[in-house]
This record gives C-alpha cells, structure tokens and sequence, in this order.
C-alpha cells in the first residue's frame, strides 16, 4: 500500500510539474464569476479541476455518490458558461501545428479553422469533467466522434481579443456502451449572442455502464457509400506524428489527458504507448479539404475514431471529392503508414481500416 501511494504521488508530482509549467506560457483567460465560484484565472480553476479529477480517480471522491439515476439527473442539469478569446498567437501556434511542413502565417481576413474552436473552448470540458455533479471518473475517457457545425466562417480580424465571444457547455445525453458508458457532450459558442458553433463531443468513459444510462443506440456509422455517387480521390497527403505531438496540442488544448502525455501514463490505461489527440488528428487532416473557408454553411463536420493513433508514428490522409445530385461532399479517411512507425501499428489486424474517417456535409436539410 504505502508503494502504491508513492508511486500515485511521484505520477502527480511529474505531471503537476508538466502542466504548470505549460500554463505559464498560455494565454490568460478570466472565467465568468456567473458561472463558476468566483472570477479565477483559467490556470488556477484547471488546477483544481485536475486535482478533483486525480481524486475521482484513485477513489477519494469527496463527495458520497448518488443512485445512479440521481447521479444522471445532476449531471444533465450541469451548464458552464464562459467567455473564450482567440489569441493571435495561439491560433498561429494552432495553425502550424496542424500544417506541419506549412506556413502558419495568417491574415486577418483569414477565416478560423473549423476545428480551432474546439481548441479554444476545450478547457470547459475539464471544468465540466470534474464538475462534483459530474458521476463518472473521466481520467482515461475516449473521445469516439465528434460532430462540429459551423454555422459562421469567423475571421481573424473579427474574433481576435472580441469581448462578445461566449461558450456553453452542457451534457446531453447519456449512453449505455459494450465498453462501458457513452456522453454526448455539447459545446456552442455564441458571437454577441447569436450561435456561430457549436461541437458535439461523444466520450467513452471506460468501466461498467451504469443503470441510469439509455439503451438506446450510439450515432449510427456513416452509411455515405449506399447514399452517395461515386468518389474520387483528390489528396494523399503524410502528416507525421513525433514524440511530442502530444504535449504539443495539450498545451493549445489544455487537454492533459495522461494517455495523451508520455507512454508509461498511458500504459496505465492500456495503452502501448501514448496516443495522439483524435481532434488533432482530425484537424490535421481537415486542412487538406480544398477551399473549407467557402463551404455553403452550416457546414457540418462528422468525425468517427476508429483505432487509436499511436505516438511517435505516421500517418497518411486521403481526401475524396463525392459529388452528391448536383452538390458535393468531402471525405477524408487517416491510415497508418506502416512502413513509417516502426511497428506501432498491426498490419493483419488493420486489414486496411482507417483509424479516423471523417465527412462534410453542407448546406440546410442536412444532419
């Protein structure tokens, strides 16, 4: 016992440190006093928040648990609204990131990258996830899909430093899963009041479901190959993944998930060595979709992450142009490159399946 509790101290000091010490060089971000305790620093609530997290997770939950359908009813009524501010640096430190090899150069009639939100607005995610209403122990939680809605193409000019951007995050459904239980997590941004996007975040929180949770079933899989004509393929393009394509994103992300962070955390949960954030990925591979900045909005962006992306390791997008009637729809997919990753990835149990597939769909009537 008392070497089980070292190592759980030495695994907190290690990260604690880690985090610190990258907040320190983020933007600062003053949380609502409406919705939170009172008007923190953003470093200082997500400190709390993670240790809140950390003691969920070794079993020191302060507070006595709920029924189960008690518990599912707290959190359904969790809301937290904050401002967000998009910081020049950052979305350059963002851009570069995800066009690795790329200019990071932007212009202020440049148009927001349609998955920089989740980026700047996932740091509500943490605060809800330790919310004390909050039922589950989210350490080790998977995001599975995601589905991001543009219902605005936001410029450079228009959000840097805007006072009137504004993010709510929510929970909206809970799922019993073969794995354990399914969240759909909702975050909108709001532009001077008006909704401009919003992302729904489904999480696979790994363990037994609990009672509370519907039967119903997840997000059915993309079934575009029976509606669609034929596809052709525009792009292939490498995105290489290094070592530190994890802290590298935690830091823009404040996504400090240890399974993303170094390989002897992640191998606490399972893992081989530690993954590459599927929003990253995702993101990295939605650059290539030619002219997204003009896309008929809403523009919807489904996402589906079907193995995990293993770190340090390569990775290929293929882009596909599906005409639709007299539209369009673009598809991506991300396959391991095997020859690349130094054995990061089976080759006879792939069997050629992508590990993230991804579609846009565009205009009004579509979901």
């Amino acid at each position: 016992m008392l070497l089980y509790l070292l190592l759980i101290l030495l695994f907190l000091a290690f990260y604690y440190h880690l985090y610190i010490a990258t907040l320190i060089s983020s933007p600062q971000i003053h949380l609502s006093p409406t919705s939170l305790r009172s008007p923190y620093t953003l470093p200082s609530e997500l400190l709390r928040a993670y240790t809140r997290i950390f003691l969920k997770a070794i079993g020191l939950n302060l507070r006595k648990p709920a029924r189960s359908e008690v518990a599912a009813r707290r959190a359904k009524g969790i809301e937290i609204t904050s401002p967000v501010v998009v910081d020049r640096v950052h979305l350059e430190r963002y851009v570069g990131l995800i066009r690795p090899g790329r200019s990071s150069e932007i212009a202020d009639d440049d148009v927001l990258p349609p998955f920089y939100l989740n980026a700047v607005a996932g740091f509500l995610q943490v605060l809800f996830l330790s919310h004390p209403d909050f039922p589950y122990a989210a350490l080790g939680a998977l995001n599975v899909r995601n589905r991001i809605t543009v219902y605005r193409h936001l410029t450079v000019r228009e959000c840097t430093g805007a006072e009137g951007l504004e993010a709510v995050c929510k929970l909206t459904e809970i799922r019993a899963a073969r794995r354990g239980t399914e969240l759909d997590q909702l975050i909108s941004v709001f532009l001077d009041g008006v909704l401009v996007w919003d992302c729904v975040f489904t999480i696979l929180v790994l363990g037994k479901s609990g009672a509370s949770a519907s039967k119903g079933p997840s997000e059915p899989e993309s079934n575009r190959e029976k509606e669609a004509g034929p596809a052709s393929l525009t792009i292939t393009h490498p995105i290489p993944l290094p070592p530190t394509t994890g802290v590298a994103y935690a830091k823009l992300a404040y996504d400090f998930n240890p399974i993303h962070i170094h390989p002897s955390t992640a191998r606490l949960f399972g893992f081989k060595s530690n993954i590459a954030h599927g929003l990253y990925v995702a993101a990295a591979a939605a650059a290539y979709i030619p002219d997204a900045s003009t896309l008929e909005l809403p523009a919807r962006y489904h996402v589906q992450f079907k193995s995990p992306v293993m770190l340090p390791s390569s990775v290929d997008v293929q882009v596909f142009d599906r005409r639709e009637g007299d539209g369009r729809r673009w598809e991506f997919v991300v396959k391991p490159d095997f020859e690349k990753s130094k054995g990061m990835y089976n080759r006879e149990k792939s069997r050629g399946r992508p590990l993230i597939e991804g579609w846009v769909e565009c205009g009004e009537g579509r979901t």
